[in-house]
């Protein structure tokens, strides 16, 4: 209270505003944490251990909410619930309680003990009655928990605004619990986007695509924020440039702001926070211009549709809420082919991958995209023929041991290689009008000319529903090598342009790892971002372009747009701008 009071009053008439994160209610879960001498009831669970505080637990709750009432008697500007505020944990689901089962029992036709039902819960399959009402008890008694911790502020001032910290496996309950906690003031919530304790920058487009999703899944509430987390709070886990390039990545993707952590508030360390601070004071206005700027963008690309993530929902599984393989992440952002997310039914080229991508939309859903222009690699197109749409792509996609040396670009007759792991579908042409792009050639040995064309490797088809569809045999659970290189690239974007009817606007045309993002602005000029993703820096960046460009300007960090060195010859545009490894720029084209 000392503290928030010292910044509070120092703060005064800055414009900074002093709020409170409630970083620990339920509990994280840390293991060898010391235990409390309270007498609450601990979450138990499905392995049948003791964890944390039970929501439900009445002795528990009202500590809660007269923690909460002293808290808002401070008058912070809002509260922030922290993330341990969830019941799937990262030490298994929970909460199989005597206080939980007594609720599930009273709606069960018959009392089922706690080990019982932890056996069902764990074996049951998407959809199983039993699953679904442990489901409703549990989600019921997280919304409570938010209610009386609403409640509580409203007892001293209801005007104080209240946000949700998104869990890890808890993304299905975030609009729900931010709502519960917002009361009658604007919803707010931080998003489960971290990337602390960071590899390579290469992971970055997975996470994009995560941020970009649950974006649009959670429209409807109108201020969300990024974790740009540097847990433990040093550059061992996170560099200066990459946590300025994950709060880049949010604005463009569609985040309003940023939830910091940059001080170990154990154990301070001004001069480990300092390259945190430079590097956000510098770019202090860009953050602001920039998302300005996105609030009236409208991204463009080929698009990955946003599926139903409850449709195979299970709380002991959760990652049974996505698909395996996406061409955003694996492929075009990391190719500098801007992409970008949206419901099914926005038109625009629509990807899809892997067999499991498939199960998550109806019939109806893929005659739909089948209409329309459509990319799927070879699993996926697989499962579109066992759906009964062989007709429609123009090809019957199916599990056969076949043997060859290297796909070939009929065209320009560039080997491309493709090591068959067997996953890869057989393809067989099945209308005279399906085009082969490549083919799949096997030689007695190596260099010779003695070619034997197996089978095709791409193909393109327009069916009688209108649609564009492509084809590739090779698909996105193979290792990386079989999708990433300088020829996959070549051959991506001559489909791509395919299906698009025209060249894509803007592709970045370094052999390197580049994550890109186009928008077009109400004034009709073209903003376009790119991240170097490459441990190697560029001197200059060059980008195919189809149209005369009058002008490119770039984001400084002040937050406002200077010109640049630029050259155009004929589609080729080259920024004389360096970008080191993890840098972003952001561009403004004029043509």
């Amino acid at each position: 209270m000392k503290l928030f009071r010292e910044y509070k009053k120092a703060l005064e008439g800055t414009g900074i505003h002093v709020g409170i994160l409630l970083q620990s209610l339920i509990g994280h879960g840390w293991p060898g944490a010391p235990v409390s001498q309270e007498k609450w009831q601990q979450t138990l669970n499905i392995h049948g251990n003791l964890v944390r505080w039970c929501p439900l637990d009445p002795g528990f709750q009202d500590y809660v909410k007269k923690s909460v009432i002293m808290l808002a008697e401070e008058e912070p500007y809002s509260f922030l619930v922290d993330d341990d505020v969830r019941l799937i944990d990262g030490h298994g689901l929970e909460c199989f309680c005597p206080l939980h089962m007594k609720r599930f029992n009273a709606l069960s036709e018959r009392e089922y003990t706690s080990e019982e039902l932890r056996g069902i819960v764990k074996d049951a399959e998407p959809g199983d009655p039993l699953l679904e009402r442990f489901e409703k008890v549990r989600k019921e008694s997280l919304i409570e928990f938010a209610g009386i911790i609403r409640k509580a502020i409203d007892s001293v001032n209801p005007a104080i605004r209240c946000g949700y910290c998104t869990p890890g496996s808890e993304f299905l309950m975030t609009g729900k619990m931010a709502k519960a906690l917002a009361g009658g003031t604007k919803p707010f919530l931080r998003i489960n986007n971290a990337m602390y304790m960071e590899g390579d920058a290469k992971f970055f487009p997975h996470r994009m695509a995560y941020t970009q999703s649950l974006r649009k899944i959670n429209s409807d509430i109108p201020e969300v924020l990024d974790e740009s987390d540097t847990f433990p709070q040093n550059r061992y886990s996170k560099a200066a440039i990459s946590m300025h390039a994950h709060i880049t990545g949010a604005i463009l993707n569609g985040l309003n702001a940023a939830k910091l952590w940059l001080t170990n508030l154990g154990w301070p360390d001004p001069a480990t926070e300092k390259p945190y601070d430079e590097i956000m004071g510098k770019h202090a206005g860009y953050y602001q211009a920039l998302e300005e700027t996105m609030r009236t963008a409208k991204l463009q690309g080929p698009i990955t549709p946003i599926h139903n993530w409850g449709k195979f929902w299970h709380p002991v599984k959760p990652e049974k809420a996505f698909w395996k393989s996406d061409w955003q992440p694996q492929v075009l952002g990391q190719t500098g082919i801007p992409a970008r997310y949206e419901f099914p039914a926005e038109p625009g080229i629509r990807m899809l991958a892997g067999e499991d991508s498939v199960a998550f939309f109806s019939d109806d859903e893929l005659r739909d995209m089948l209409s329309g222009s459509l990319l799927l690699d070879g699993t996926a197109a697989k499962e579109f023929c066992k759906r009964g749409f062989s007709k429609e792509i123009g090809v019957n996609a199916e599990t056969r041991e076949f043997r060859f040396n290297y796909e070939q670009e009929c065209e320009t007759k560039e080997q491309l290689s493709l090591m068959n792991d067997f996953a890869c579908p057989f393809l067989t042409v099945n209308s005279p009008d399906t085009e082969i792009l490549t083919q799949l050639v096997s030689i007695p040995y190596r260099k010779s000319s003695q070619e034997t064309v197996i089978a095709p490797g791409t193909t393109l088809y327009r069916n009688a529903a209108g649609g564009k569809v492509a084809v590739y045999t090779a698909h996105l659970q193979m290792p990386w090598y079989n999708y990433l290189s300088p020829g996959r690239k070549r051959l991506l974007i001559k489909v791509l342009d395919k299906l698009n009817g025209t060249p894509l606007p803007y592709i970045v045309m370094e052999g390197q790892n580049i994550y890109a993002l186009h928008a077009i602005l109400p004034d009709q000029t073209d903003l376009l971002a790119i991240i170097n993703l490459n441990f190697d820096a560029l001197s200059s960046i060059h980008i195919r372009v189809q149209k005369a460009i009058r002008g490119v300007q770039y984001l400084s960090g002040r937050g406002t747009w200077e010109a640049l060195e630029w050259k155009q010859k004929g589609n080729s545009l080259e920024i004389f701008q360096g970008l080191a490894d993890y840098e972003p720029i952001i561009l403004k084209i004029e043509g």
